[in-house]
């Protein structure tokens, strides 16, 4: 019997707490006969979308897979899928950690660009980091057209956000606003 699994690894890296991610993987049958294979794991983290499969002869099928992180702590696990039919018998490991959710660190809160002329431009910077270990993937925005950012995303544990005032449209006045930064 001729039976092909691919991947023969299930490798998720590194997932956020709460979240979850689906992976695919292909049955091939290169038998001239139809087979029947269940497919499961004892794992409750572990989710497929078939359990029973009938392939055709000279056939294959995707199964998906996926991870439910969202009951579990951070830290390493390990499980697998078992895959068996009458002569055939297969076991895929999967392989995932589970880091903290971020937690953003900001160097101020509160910028003042102090008294400009119509036309003129100042800008300030702030950092952003993420105060647990691992990257944080977030943006910047503001409602304020007359904010400017050097970037409107970021994927990274720390970056520098430049944030610059421009008064080229605005009328005389005094002028406020917020600024949201978000994170994954």
């Amino acid at each position: 019997m001729i039976l092909s699994v691919t991947p023969n690894e299930l490798n998720y890296g590194a997932q956020r707490e709460g979240y979850s991610n689906k992976f695919d993987i292909v049955i091939s049958n290169f038998t001239k006969r139809e087979v029947l294979i269940k497919l499961s794991s004892k794992d409750s983290f572990v989710e497929l979308s078939q359990s029973e499969i009938n392939l055709n002869d000279i056939g294959q099928q995707k199964i998906s897979v996926s991870v439910k992180a969202d009951t579990l702590k951070p830290g390493n696990y390990q499980s697998s899928i078992d895959l068996v039919s009458s002569k055939f018998k297969k076991s895929i490991p999967i392989v995932f950690s589970i880091v903290e959710r971020p937690v953003l660190s900001v160097s101020s809160t509160e910028l003042d660009f102090g008294t400009l002329r119509k036309g003129e431009k100042a800008s300030q910077t702030i950092e952003v980091s993420n105060k647990r270990a691992g990257e944080v993937k977030g943006s910047i925005s503001s409602r304020a057209r007359w904010l400017e950012f050097n970037v409107k995303s970021f994927n990274t544990n720390k970056t520098t956000l430049e944030i610059t005032a421009n008064t080229k449209d605005l009328e005389y006045g005094s002028y406020d606003s917020d600024i949201q930064i978000s994170s994954d």
